[in-house]
């Protein structure tokens, strides 16, 4: 539906607006806050996902609205079987994602170069996600 489409357009503006009311209201205007992608292998043919690549793009974007943010990732990381929830080993690895970017966001720039690259960004585009 088209109101599905709108609002999968307007996701990035929304959480940037919203992060930002729980900055202002903890009075901490540049609390780190880490992102991350939506798993790659979500079924973009089934309706509910159709506008996935869309949320995605929107979320790896946020950074760009947002002070002290980040967004990790999703590459290479596995379902459990249900092509929408992540595995056991690939929730470990998104944990060790998000401890990283948070690291970089927190530790003085001389320290964060000790940190690792992190996985690329390629959510898929097409109408189903890697299997």
């Amino acid at each position: 539906p088209a109101g599905d489409a709108s609002l999968a357009r307007s996701h990035a503006a929304r959480c940037a607006r919203a992060l930002g009311r729980l900055r202002e209201r903890l009075g901490s205007p540049t609390l780190p806050v880490v992102l991350g992608e939506l798993g790659y292998f979500l079924d973009q043919r089934d309706g509910r996902f159709a506008h996935a690549a869309t949320v995605n793009a929107g979320t790896v974007a946020a950074p760009e609205r947002l002070p002290a943010a980040a967004c990790v990732s999703a590459h290479g990381l596995e379902h459990k079987g249900d092509r929408l929830h992540f595995s056991t080993a690939s929730q470990h690895e998104l944990g060790r994602r998000y401890a990283l970017a948070y690291l970089r966001l927190v530790r003085p720039k001389s320290e964060a170069g000790e940190i690792t690259a992190e996985a690329p960004f390629a959510f898929p585009t097409h109408a189903c996600g890697a299997e």
